[in-house]
This record gives structure tokens, C-alpha cells and sequence, in this order.
């Protein structure tokens, strides 16, 4: 029996990103930025953080697992990333295209290069290792937030790399409805 093999990541692309659509890829500074993180060195310090948001900080461990798992978490970022997505689709539709795969660039560029880190990160700190997802989907957002930024500024992803970068993690939002509000910071 012959079998072909199919390049179906290929073959996807040949048919939901239009032949013409503008190519955008994953711009090189976040990568080598994301990359040389030191993830999560200062968490439980009190550092005084440059950010467009008000933030404060968390001072028991304990509240991190139940604050990243926290629907008003978890829609807080959903909607940053939404307005994002929003603007591309209706301004710039042919370069939102790429999206998806550059989703699998970061995962594929980044994530797998620092994985190891965060779940030891993680581990040191006594939080559950699946917390870590919450990171990789902050990365992969931060990624394309920064990669497309030359059509939108996403000023919470920018703040949201710099807590990161100060070796802090973002894990809650305190007000009403972002962007009303500010970040919790441990």
C-alpha cells in the first residue's frame, strides 16, 4: 500500500491564509527578550515597578493558585488580548492571518526553551507546576502583542512583560472591569 504523507500544518495554511495575506512574523527582540528572562527570581519582594497600571503587590503564596485560576483573572487578559485581535481583524485583516501560526512559533521558538525553567521556577516558589500554563498562555500573548505592535499597543501586555522581566508574576486583577483596575503582582 502506498501512503503519502501530508504536511498538514502546510496544507492548513494553504487553505485558511489567503495567498495574498501580508506576512508577519514573530519579532526577534521579544524572543531574545522572553528568552533571558530570569522567570519568577524576585517574587515575594516588594520592587518599585515603572507601569502604565496602578499594581499591588500579593503577600501570601498561598493566594497565587486561587488568583491565576480566577475567572476575573483569566477574562481580564482574555480582553486585552481581545482588543488586540478586534483591531487587527477590522483594520488589518491581512496581516491578522498569521496569527495562529505565529502562536505556534512562539510555543514551538520559546515555550519549549524555557518550559524547564518555569516548572522549576515554579516548583522552588511551591506552586503548582501547572501554573505554569498561565505563563505560557501570558507569553504567547505578550509574543504577538509585541509582534504586532507596530498596528496596536497593548499597554497591558507591556506592562505585563515588565513585571515578568523584574522577575515578578502578574496573577490578579483588583477593580471592576479592566481596564478599570490595576494588577496584583507577586
Amino acid at each position: 500500500m502506498n501512503e503519502e504523507k501530508y504536511d498538514y500544518k502546510k496544507l492548513i495554511e494553504e487553505i485558511f491564509i489567503p495567498k495574498d495575506a501580508d506576512k508577519i512574523t514573530l519579532n526577534k527582540e521579544i524572543k531574545d527578550r522572553l528568552l533571558k528572562i530570569n522567570w519568577l527570581s524576585n517574587c515575594g519582594r516588594q520592587d518599585e515597578l515603572d507601569l502604565s497600571f496602578e499594581y499591588t503587590y500579593i503577600k501570601r503564596i498561598k493566594e497565587i493558585e486561587k488568583m491565576l485560576d480566577d475567572v476575573k483573572w483569566g477574562n481580564t487578559c482574555i480582553n486585552a488580548r481581545n482588543d488586540l485581535t478586534g483591531f487587527l481583524s477590522l483594520h488589518h485583516s491581512r496581516k491578522y492571518h498569521c496569527w495562529n501560526q505565529m502562536v505556534d512559533e512562539v510555543k514551538d521558538d520559546i515555550i519549549s526553551g524555557i518550559s524547564n525553567i518555569i516548572i522549576e521556577s515554579c516548583r522552588k516558589l511551591g506552586i503548582p507546576e501547572k501554573m505554569g500554563d498561565h505563563i505560557y498562555s501570558d507569553i504567547v500573548n505578550i509574543a504577538l502583542t509585541y509582534s504586532y505592535k507596530e498596528y496596536y499597543e497593548s499597554v497591558f501586555y507591556d506592562d505585563m512583560l515588565k513585571i515578568y522581566e523584574s522577575g515578578h508574576l502578574p496573577c490578579g486583577w483588583l477593580g471592576k472591569k479592566y481596564p478599570n483596575g490595576k494588577f496584583k503582582i507577586y
